[in-house]
């Protein structure tokens, strides 16, 4: 009998051990990755913070107090539980500094030495490249604090970086406490004392390795210890779980009970008494141990153990299963915050990258990409503030899920980025997925649910049709079609240049404004007609806008003189086409539509410039823009005539038919007008 109760003692000690271990393994990898996501939800910040226009003036000495009253409010600190924010210029001297106590809510004195120690080391001063940042933990006089380091920056990452933004947050018992929560852990986090370990892991690349934990027990709990780097690669900190073996001890007690029992009633039932502890307690404990045994990971823990009934084996499987459920249900929640965008709920750009790995093991998929951008969100953000701008991305999330297919995959990779990967899709597919994004931003505005500053969006997309594209080219063509759309978009500020051409053309000859809308209008409606690609219709308005951008090149002399040009002037007005064609090549969002500035005075018969092209050798776009811009010309007043009826334009059309414009676009040139109702015969 005592060789029985030994034999089984040592079978589930053995097995609960094990069990032990292998989850105190998987609790410090929790805990290691819960602290590493604290970690990336501070740089995530302070990236946001760090290339933030209003930040980049602020280390120029730019709207210094009101950045200062503006931004480094209690609130912020309380809400992003920020414990610390540096200001370095960029000769890497202190702009400005903040210390925050989260558990009093109130600003506090800075512990000079631990900043000037900070202030000192090379490795967060010198940050130059825009994509840098340097982050991890510190020993600071109040305790570990996690550090994020990021240049400085302006938003599109053009200019050259002017300091380092370095924000921290303490990892102190209330922190502690809150990573404990969502981890279901009980954690704490001490010094090494000088101790120095081969195995230590850097917390910011959630390195983990199972032999660099270090576990032991006691009677009353079980402990995992893992060295953490700080961020000078030091061995500095040590993390430790401690867990109570609950599970240890009522196993324990269950032999216990069991082996009184069956001494005390051997003597009386004998074998009948063998025969039940056998089918009744050997067997469930048996069952369990094996169903522990087949868990090795989260996805394990759906199923219910084997062992069933209101015996002692029974309760501990129910309680095993609850407590394995709480721990699933933890794991879950960081697991989808790990993969997601906390505003938007949309997929983040982590499991983007992710996401792209698995569609490149797919090359015979025709995939479609889209790609979004909120046009004027800093706008927006600056007019009426972050929760304003927050309110628009979360709208557009809404939109994107109903306007997209439901296997769609829908991501935020950006501030203001927004990418959709749709498999097995055709063209007309996307290009309605599109229409149905523009129409529902439509809708919106009508609800005026985004009155203050108007919710708008860019979009461009493209589709692999089969071809050797990588991913990675699609979404930059993509983006490339979604950024010239957003040049025609007031409410943007990233086409700054183009804007400053643009109202410099309109300073030059005040007719071009209305003349450019009217004529796109029109262009734009016989390429409708003709069938032509959507993709081209962006570059088309653009030409139309900017066909005429090299008359800022020739003298007011020319330009404006009343009279018939001399030879000498007309050789020189014809110049504005390749002075045009030189500007459009030195603006990167107009150097798409450079070649058509260029032929747009080229005449069918080939008697244009300035190469004397003829037929289809003209771009077909300049074929529509000099029909649109010779139409409207004619129908709307000049200082030097009236404007004609439509009636005599269209016969003016039919008449250079063959020698100035395309037969055959005039031919469709005139049933657009008869389709727009502005001509009848």
């Amino acid at each position: 009998m005592l060789i029985f109760y030994f034999m089984t003692k040592f079978f589930v000690v053995g097995n609960v051990l094990d069990t032990e271990r292998n989850g105190m393994n998987k609790d410090l990898t929790r805990a290691v990755n819960a602290i590493a996501y604290d970690l990336s939800t501070l740089e995530n910040w302070t990236v946001d913070w760090a290339a933030w226009d209003d930040t980049y003036n602020f280390v120029q000495d730019i709207d210094t107090e009101q950045y200062v009253e503006k931004n480094l409010i209690d609130a912020t600190f309380l809400s992003q539980r920020v414990s610390m924010i540096l200001f370095l210029n960029d000769e890497g001297m202190l702009k400005h500094a903040k210390w925050f106590d989260i558990s009093l809510g109130q600003e506090v004195e800075a512990p000079a030495d631990f900043q000037q120690e900070l202030l000192q080391w090379p490795g967060l001063r010198q940050l130059s490249h825009a994509d840098s940042v340097r982050k991890g933990l510190v020993q600071s006089p109040q305790g570990p604090m996690l550090i994020v380091a990021k240049p400085v920056v302006d938003s599109l990452k053009l200019l050259p970086s002017r300091g380092v933004l370095i924000v921290g947050r303490y990892l102190n018992h209330s922190e502690m406490e809150l990573l404990a929560a969502v981890t279901n852990l009980r954690t704490d986090i001490s010094i090494i004392d000088g101790k120095s370990s081969s195995n230590a892991i850097n917390i910011s690349t959630k390195a983990f390795l199972k032999d660099a934990a270090q576990i032991w027990t006691n009677d009353d709990a079980i402990f995992g210890m893992v060295a953490v780097k700080d961020i000078f690669g030091v061995d500095k900190f040590q993390l430790v779980i401690q867990d109570p073996r609950n599970y240890y001890k009522q196993s324990f007690k269950m032999l216990r009970g069991f082996s009184t029992a069956v001494f005390l009633t051997m003597a009386l039932f004998g074998l009948a008494i063998f025969i039940l502890i056998d089918r009744h307690v050997l067997r469930g404990l048996i069952s369990l141990t094996k169903d522990i045994s087949k868990i090795k990971g989260f996805e394990d823990v759906t199923t219910d153990f084997g062992v069933k009934g209101d015996d002692e084996v029974a309760l501990l499987s129910k309680k095993l299963k609850d407590m394995f459920d709480e721990l699933k249900a933890s794991h879950d929640s960081l697991h989808f915050l790990s993969n997601h965008d906390a505003l938007t709920g949309l997929y983040n750009r982590t499991y983007f990258e992710h996401y792209l790995q698995k569609l490149a093991a797919k090359p015979e998929v025709d995939v479609g990409v889209i790609v979004c951008d909120v046009d004027g969100l800093k706008l927006a953000n600056d007019v009426a503030g972050h929760a304003y701008g927050d309110g628009q991305l979360k709208g557009l999330a809404e939109v994107l899920h109903k306007s997209c297919p439901e296997h769609a995959v829908l991501f935020r990779v950006g501030g203001d980025e927004f990418i959709i990967v749709i498999e097995a899709v055709t063209e007309d597919e996307l290009s309605s997925i599109c229409q149905n994004i523009r129409q529902n931003i439509e809708d919106i505005q009508r609800e005026k649910r985004h009155n203050i500053v108007p919710l708008s969006v860019s979009v461009g997309y493209t589709i692999s049709n089969g071809q050797n594209s990588t991913l990675d080219e699609m979404i930059k063509k993509a983006d490339t079609l979604m950024y010239r759309e957003k040049l025609l978009c007031n409410q943007s500020r990233r086409n700054g240049l183009v804007q400053t051409l643009k109202s410099a053309l309109e300073a030059r000859d005040h007719l071009t404004e209305g003349h450019a809308h009217r004529m796109a209008k029109l262009a734009v409606a016989l390429a409708r007609y003709t069938g032509i690609s959507i993709h081209r219709l962006p570059d088309l308005h653009l030409f139309a806008e900017f066909h005429d951008v090299g008359k800022i090149g020739i003298s007011d002399t020319i330009l404006h003189k009343k009279g018939p040009l001399t030879p000498e002037q007309r050789i020189e007005m014809q110049k504005h086409c390749e002075v045009g064609f030189r500007i459009a090549q030195s603006t990167p969002d107009l150097a798409p539509i450079a070649d058509l500035i260029l032929k747009h005075h080229e005449w069918w018969d080939g008697t244009g410039y300035p190469a004397g092209l003829s037929g289809e050798d003209i771009p077909e776009e300049c074929r529509m823009l000099a029909i649109a811009d010779a139409f409207d010309a004619m129908t709307n007043n000049r200082p030097y005539r009236k404007a004609m009826t439509t009636e005599q334009a269209v016969e003016e059309l039919r008449r250079y038919a063959g020698t100035q414009f395309d037969p055959i676009l005039i031919k469709k040139f005139i049933e657009v007008l008869k389709a727009e109702g502005l001509y009848s015969s």
